[in-house]
């Protein structure tokens, strides 16, 4: 018969161990702190209209203690033992149940609401001492350390309000620094519409006023916001954003370019919920195209999880970034029309993240605005298509090469015959070059150059010809070690001969460089056995019948081992400089056989 029976819990050291398990950064206690004294704050002012407000943090560390201190509502004996006392349960939340049938205003400007910030001071301190007065009770004063007992008793305090005093942890010390306490501030709580004073300073450590506060946004106050936020970055353009999410609420924020190099598939949009800030990793806020974007944002309508690291990926969340992208696009077209330099200087240092965008947008429109504007890596430098075209010998047919490291012999090759040779192996830049291409194929007529042959680099020996070559041919092949030699004619015609990888060749060669740098696992190995035994696949040598030393091979009447050893030099030289990487018994290899093709020349014994 089952029996129903009620869970344990064991208390010892529970406190410690959700903190340190519930955030995953120490320096969140900061945030959760300040909130719990903005909370206090407001619900003095429900009860005090006119009331101001302002928090104080205390850094000493001589002591090692931190005190966050404020002048709100204080605390009763019973909301210690209530709430305080209580993991789990909120004050401020229930609170904020009540006020929503009452004033929203109210109820949004409350942050608290999950009763578990408290936990947070256990990550970096072995004890905390509460100092806590309410209009409607006497001083008390609670200490806790984390185990599953807790001190109350009368207290002294005189003015209405709390400080809260952290003992910190040997290793946590640095807490009780202001410089360090002060970036935090910045960090968690600059739109905090309280003054934060640290250690006593005159001027608050937070902007209390967010731009979007005031009736209009001007430059200046953009930008000095934006840098307090991205400091040692240049703002090139930025927009205001003010978007509606239905019966949600309002969307507020700054959004910019600057010139730090996008990471891309990285979010960097700080996001506060009731101005406290929760994360700047929230991807789904950003296309990953938009990875350029950087700002701040605003939106009590999201809902952040029980850490406050992130925010519930919901639908309010997912109107919310289709509300940015739409605004991202908007301004992007406006610089099109109005402010083309801009754009130009934004594409030329966002270049990787810019083909995203011209691609995934959807919108055909602003593909023909921004493509024509992007730069890609080519042997002459960053340039646009249009100016690649323009400084290529074949006009609109413009070679390109799929690695990210291109071809030696290829560049040689495109740079001999002044041809341009893009480098299509970054994010995004070989899709980004063939939809071009779809889109306007009598300015673009893209040719693949890192195949075996080089396209039309080469000119293969007409047949007529290669019987005066035979014997040169065959004298190569014998020495080539397993690569097809072919005779063509190609700049630069001082180059004696070139060798190239096939496809294959070259994708087996990347394959064991993968396995051998980084090692598989054992089941990896296996599934990889087959692939790995076969042999790469040979590639091609091409002798250069332009050269001086290969004619004169063939027009000389040199007796086969003198030829050989010219050939062989030839060869080495050729490998050396191929695209095939070589190990050290390879390189010792041809090192011997170079020599030993010289003694021969010399006629040394």
């Amino acid at each position: 018969m089952p029996t129903t029976h009620e869970i344990q819990i064991a208390l010892e050291g529970v406190v410690r161990l959700l903190s340190q398990n519930l955030y995953a950064d120490p320096d969140v206690f900061v945030r959760e702190m300040v909130q719990n004294a903005q909370d206090s704050i407001v619900k003095r002012r429900i009860r005090e209209p006119g009331h101001a407000g302002r928090i104080d943090l205390v850094p000493r560390s001589g002591g090692a203690t931190l005190t966050i201190e404020d002048d709100g509502i204080g605390l009763t004996r019973d909301d210690i033992h209530s709430y305080l006392s209580t993991i789990g349960r909120s004050g401020t939340g229930e609170l904020k149940d009540r006020l929503r049938h009452g004033d929203p205003r109210e109820a949004a400007a409350l942050i608290g609401q999950f009763g578990i910030g408290l936990l947070s001071a256990f990550m970096v301190a072995d004890r905390v001492d509460v100092h806590t007065r309410h209009p409607d009770d006497d001083a008390w004063r609670w200490s806790f350390d984390g185990g599953t007992r807790y001190t109350l008793a009368p207290g002294d305090r005189v003015a209405i309000g709390t400080s809260v005093t952290l003992t910190l942890k040997r290793e946590h010390a640095g807490y009780a620094s202001v410089t360090r306490i002060a970036d935090l501030v910045r960090r968690y709580a600059e739109l905090v519409p309280v003054p934060i004073h640290i250690d006593g300073a005159r001027l608050p450590a937070n902007a209390v006023q967010a731009p979007w506060d005031r009736a209009a946004i001007d430059r200046p106050t953009a930008e000095r916001f934006l840098a307090r936020r991205f400091p040692g970055e240049n703002v090139l353009t930025w927009l205001v954003l003010d978007e509606p999410l239905g019966d949600a609420g309002r969307m507020h924020g700054l959004l910019a370019i600057t010139d730090r190099p996008a990471e891309l598939g990285r979010a960097c949009i700080a996001l506060y919920v009731s101005r406290m800030f929760v994360t700047d990793q929230q991807a789904e806020l950003l296309p990953v195209w938009a990875s350029f974007v950087r700002g701040v944002i605003e939106c009590d309508a999201l809902v952040p999880v029980a850490a406050r690291d992130r925010v519930l990926v919901d639908d309010t969340l997912r109107a919310a970034a289709q509300r940015i992208e739409r605004a991202v696009l908007g301004h992007l077209q406006a610089l099109a029309r109005d402010d083309r330099p801009t754009l130009v200087g934004i594409m030329r240092i966002h270049a990787a993240a810019a083909m995203g965008l011209a691609l995934d947008a959807g919108d055909e429109a602003l593909f023909a605005e921004v493509a024509p504007l992007i730069p890609l890596r080519t042997n002459r430098g960053p340039l646009t298509i249009s100016e690649a075209v323009a400084a290529n010998r074949d006009g609109p047919r413009l070679r390109f090469t799929t690695r990210r490291t291109p071809s030696p012999a290829v560049q040689t090759l495109c740079d001999a015959a002044g041809l341009v040779l893009v480098d299509v192996g970054e994010a995004h830049a070989e899709r980004f070059l063939l939809r071009y291409a779809q889109l306007w194929p009598d300015r673009l007529q893209p040719l693949r150059a890192d195949e075996v042959g080089a396209g039309e680099l080469l000119e293969p020996l007409p047949l007529a010809e290669r019987m005066a070559w035979r014997r040169l041919e065959v004298l190569a092949d014998a020495l080539s070690r397993g690569d097809r030699v072919e005779l063509a004619r190609f700049e630069p015609a001082e180059l004696p001969a070139l060798r190239l990888d096939t496809p294959k060749g070259r994708s087996q060669r990347a394959l064991r460089g993968v396995v051998d740098e980084i090692g598989l696992p054992s089941f990896l190995q296996d599934a990889l056995a087959g692939a790995l035994a076969q042999p790469v696949e040979a590639g091609v040598v091409y002798l250069n019948v332009a050269h001086p030393v290969v004619r004169a091979l063939a027009e000389q009447s040199l007796d086969d081992a003198r030829a050989r050893a010219v050939l062989r030099v030839v060869l080495d030289v050729a490998a050396l400089v191929s695209d095939a990487p070589l190990d050290a018994n390879e390189r010792l290899a041809l090192l011997r056989g170079t020599a030993d093709a010289l003694h021969t020349l010399l006629g040394a014994p």
